[in-house]
């Protein structure tokens, strides 16, 4: 993979980071729906997200699985 990558040299990845990404892919003229990234970085972007989940009163199951993120920009798996 040569293009819509993003080297941020050893930092920390951010919210930020990965919504320019998505947005400069978009404005590309792509329709961004993949984020490749390590096991850290996936929880990482979970956490961001958390806490926004919504669930039904009905719902047992304790924990957040985040695979789907939707943006402005596109949804991305």
């Amino acid at each position: 993979m040569t293009t819509n990558t993003t080297d941020l040299n050893g930092a920390t990845l951010t919210q930020d980071n990965l919504e320019d990404s998505i947005q400069a892919a978009w404005g590309y003229g792509g329709k961004p729906n993949v984020i490749i990234c390590n096991a850290f970085n996936k929880r990482l972007i979970s956490s961001w997200y958390a806490p926004f989940v919504t669930t039904e009163r009905s719902e047992r199951t304790g924990g957040v699985v985040i695979n789907k993120l939707e943006t402005e920009f596109g949804c991305s798996t």
